[in-house]
């Protein structure tokens, strides 16, 4: 039995305050969903979205038009024409709808993104930000500024405040496709290709066949050093056994020797995670923080290392060069004297050792 026309002026209804509800958050927001919509207006308004489904972007428009001039308190309607306007390259009429809608809901979180999002297009990205903002400001479990939001911080190469804002858009959306996908960019972009096909991978499991996330995985696959590509291997040893820290440690070492000492660092908090006791971790860390110039981090590191192995070599020799660093000229000498005494005879650095500590005394 098909739909009465009452039936299908009801179903619209309903339609349409779902829709509301779903899209503009908050008191004000919710009152103006719940306000009646004139059927002058709404009929334009179902038929725009219709033709905007079927890319009429011309019918759409005028559709649009229609009923915001039936209704002219109606935002979705201002919202809608501003996609169409995006559509057809008219941005400037894009972001003067979004700023009509905003005038007539000023408390409404999705006029803000809707005019960012405008912005964005226009490439004035730091105008799309302050909209993102506020639209966070007004609705901070909305998650589509917050994903916009990494977007523009992308863009403008802000790496770190793009992962940032990205992450809080998947912990409000935890089944958002694209802002895993954009967050694997974002890590590619800093450098991070493990991070990055991690969120590629998580884009897939959400959106099989998801165009954009497998060339992008492709294209970070292609870029993997010979560490990542065996960190990638080591992945399925940690799959089977979570509490091993040996992955990590092993990626890490691998980043040290290629003198990526950040991502080498990275690795080993996550392999101290993995296994606190791994007393090694700590050597590697300090060796890294020797090599950043953060001597006072290496020192914590390698003193940590001596409590677990306290007559290993390398640690005191490793220990005394970041205190002789740091101006401890009395805390060196030991440390040095520490590793002659604890290293092999045969060692090679055993002369240059002893020649710190002849130096040391006589300061």
């Amino acid at each position: 039995m098909g739909l009465t026309k009452a039936m299908r002026q009801q179903f619209g209804r309903v339609w349409l305050y779902v829709t509301l509800c779903a899209m503009w958050l908050g008191q004000a927001s919710l009152a103006l969903a719940q306000t009646a919509i004139p059927e002058a207006a709404l009929k334009p308004f179902q038929a725009g979205m219709t033709h905007f489904e079927r890319k009429q972007y011309q019918d759409a428009m005028a559709a649009f038009t229609q009923a915001i001039e039936a209704h002219p308190a109606f935002v979705e309607a201002y919202r809608q024409r501003s996609q169409v306007h995006s559509r057809l390259g008219h941005l400037q009429l894009a972001i003067a709808d979004c700023t009509q809608a905003i005038e007539v809901a000023p408390k409404s979180a999705h006029a803000y993104n809707c005019r960012g999002n405008a912005y964005a297009r226009a490439q004035r990205h730091r105008a799309a930000i302050a909209d993102y903002r506020q639209a966070i400001r007004l609705a901070p479990d909305y998650p589509w500024p917050h994903n916009n939001l990494g977007l523009a911080y992308l863009t403008l190469k802000q790496y770190d405040a793009a992962i940032a804002a990205l992450e809080q858009a998947i912990e409000r959306h935890p089944l958002l496709a694209t802002a895993f996908n954009t967050l694997g960019v974002a890590h590619q972009s800093d450098g991070n290709l493990i991070e990055a096909i991690y969120n590629y991978n998580r884009a897939l499991s959400l959106r099989p066949g998801y165009a954009k996330a497998l060339s992008n995985r492709e294209n970070a696959y292609e870029q993997l050093s010979e560490a990542e590509r065996a960190y990638l291997d080591y992945n399925a040893a940690l799959e089977d056994n979570p509490d091993s820290a040996s992955p990590y440690f092993h990626l890490g070492n691998l980043y040290l020797k290629a003198e990526r000492y950040t991502l080498a660092l990275a690795e080993y908090d996550r392999a101290l995670a993995a296994t606190p006791g791994h007393g090694h971790i700590y050597l590697q860390q300090g060796i890294a923080y020797s090599a950043l110039g953060q001597y006072q981090r290496a020192i914590q590191a390698l003193t940590r290392f001596l409590k677990h192995v306290p007559e290993a070599p390398e640690g005191h020799l490793r220990l005394a060069v970041a205190i002789e660093a740091v101006g401890s000229q009395d805390l060196a000498q030991k440390a040095y004297e520490y590793f002659v005494h604890y290293t092999d005879k045969d060692d090679s650095r055993l002369d240059w050792a002893e020649q710190k500590i002849a130096a040391l005394r006589k300061q």
